[in-house]
This record gives C-alpha cells, sequence and structure tokens, in this order.
C-alpha cells in the first residue's frame, strides 16, 4: 500500500478562520471547502467547539469530509475533547454568545435551544459525536486530547475508546445529583485521557509512557487539550511526546500560532501559518515506516 500523508490540527475552540486557513493551505481541501487530498489521514485533536465564534460549520464540514475522503483512499478522525464531552452533558459554560447563535435556525433566535439540543442525546450533534474516536491509532502514532495519564501505561487504545464512548452513553442525559459520582474516564483531571495534564518530562513519566507506547506497538503519543500561548509544539520524553495545542482558540487575546502536525516520508514537520508564508520546521522525532500506515 502507499505510504499516506499525516495532518494532525490541534484545539480550534470555534476559530473557523484559522480552520480554514490550514485545510486549504495544507492541501486538504479546494477553496470550496471540498475534500480532494489523495492517500491522506487527517486527525483532528478535538475541542472544537467552546471559547471561539463558530463550531457549528467546522463540525458540518468534518462530516462532510468524512463521506468524501474514503473515495480517494483517505481518512477524517475527529477525536472527543474534554470541551465536546462537556457539552454532551450540558455543560455549556464556554460557549460564548456568537457561538450558540450559529446554531439557530430560525432569524428570531438566539440559538440557545438549538446549540443545547444539537449537544445532547437523540440531537444530530451528540448522536454523531459518538460515531467519533475517542483515541485513534494511526501506524505507530497514538493519538488522544490530553496527556496520557501515568495509571493508563498497561492499557490498550481500543480499551480507552471503548470505556469512554460507553460512559458517554450510560450517563448523558441522565439527571446529575453529584457531579463527583461521574465517570472518571469522562471528568477527571488524572485520571481521563480527555482531561489530564499529567506529562512531565521526567524519567518516571517517560517510563509509563514508553511502556503504553510497547504496549500498544507504537513510537509516539500526540495530544491537545494544553494550550501553549508561546504557540509552539512541546516535545518531552525523547520525542515520544508531542503536544499540538499551539492556543489558537485564543488569538482574539493576541496569544497562539496557527499549525498543524504533518507526518510523510517518515518524517514529522511543524508546519506555522502565517499571514504572508508558510514556515515548516523538521521535527527531532524518529518514526518508523508504519507510522504511515493503517488506522484502528
Amino acid at each position: 500500500m502507499e505510504e499516506r500523508r499525516i495532518v494532525a490540527l490541534g484545539d480550534i475552540h470555534g476559530n473557523i478562520e484559522a480552520f480554514r486557513q490550514l485545510v486549504v493551505g495544507l492541501g486538504i481541501v479546494s477553496a470550496s471547502m471540498r475534500w480532494v487530498a489523495h492517500n491522506t489521514i487527517l486527525v483532528q485533536i478535538g475541542d472544537i467547539c467552546d471559547r471561539g465564534t463558530e463550531s457549528r460549520s467546522i463540525y458540518r464540514m468534518i462530516a462532510e469530509w468524512q463521506k468524501q475522503a474514503p473515495l480517494v483512499g483517505s481518512e477524517v478522525h475527529l477525536l472527543l475533547g474534554n470541551h465536546e464531552v462537556m457539552e454532551m452533558f450540558g455543560y455549556d459554560r464556554d460557549a460564548g454568545l456568537e457561538e450558540i447563535q450559529g446554531y439557530a435556525e430560525r432569524d428570531d433566535s438566539s440559538g440557545y435551544q438549538e446549540h443545547r439540543t444539537a449537544f445532547a442525546p437523540g440531537g444530530w450533534l451528540h448522536d454523531w459525536l459518538l460515531g467519533q474516536r475517542a483515541t485513534v491509532q494511526v501506524g505507530s502514532i497514538v493519538f488522544g486530547h490530553g496527556d496520557l495519564p501515568v495509571s493508563f501505561q498497561y492499557r490498550t487504545v481500543g480499551e480507552i475508546h471503548e470505556e469512554i464512548l460507553a460512559d458517554i452513553r450510560e450517563h448523558a442525559g441522565k439527571p446529575i445529583t453529584d457531579p463527583d459520582l461521574l465517570p472518571d474516564s469522562l471528568f477527571s483531571e488524572s485520571r481521563s485521557l480527555i482531561w489530564s495534564r499529567e506529562s512531565r518530562d521526567n524519567e518516571y513519566y517517560s517510563y509509563a509512557l514508553e511502556h503504553f507506547l510497547t504496549q500498544n506497538d507504537a513510537s509516539l503519543y500526540v495530544c491537545g487539550h494544553t494550550p501553549s500561548v508561546e504557540g509552539k509544539f512541546t516535545l518531552k520524553c525523547n520525542g515520544r511526546y508531542l503536544c499540538i495545542d499551539t492556543a489558537m482558540g485564543f488569538e482574539e487575546r493576541g496569544i497562539g500560532r496557527r499549525t498543524a502536525l504533518v507526518i510523510e516520508g517518515g518524517r514529522a514537520w511543524e508546519w506555522v501559518f502565517r499571514r504572508e508564508r508558510i514556515d515548516r520546521r523538521k521535527l527531532p522525532i524518529r518514526l518508523d515506516r508504519r507510522a504511515s500506515g493503517r488506522s484502528y
């Protein structure tokens, strides 16, 4: 099978202008936002919603690309971030008025009811999100939203994914009498793949991560969730951990950069999108040939 290019995008948080610049500039879609890239795997790391001005259109585009991409030998994966999960449980504290209004179906609507209904069980967005991934492995690369908890070093990618989706199906939409009783897999900041910021560039964490990667026949863990206010990728653990959240959702505050992770030919690159040009920086990461293989 011909090697496939892998592209990963970090937390967008409703920044639709950044999103459009990335996917068009990477040659993934046309100017009309139709999928055109052959033999390409796109992974969006989660947290499309909240904080920004537009998320509904981004979700709709990704859903369409998931239909179009396989026609040219490509794949599109959306991971569930902590903000997707919060919205699926009715926690919309980080959704701004402009973003909510984007869900309105009538001119005289504020969009609040449509937004809440879309994310609630039975809503179009909730049901579609249940068909997405909590974590995914592409060749020798494992993608997740947050840091890998140390306690996950003995677990498989499939087990983690199935647990998170099962807990969403079981608990979303039910009355929450005690938030502390919600599953750790969904809301624990130390025991959830979608919430954890537990990574440390030290021997103890590196050992746990290495054990997890070996367990899953992988060589690299890529995540988002922890924004770099300098707008740079964060590489740790002897090149085994890479966080690609470069604070694209915080551009209105004057921080962050528009970036993408691109893997092709067995090499990893950080693409930085500026107003006038695109800069590319080779990352000191060792990847074997499996990095362009099948996903599961």
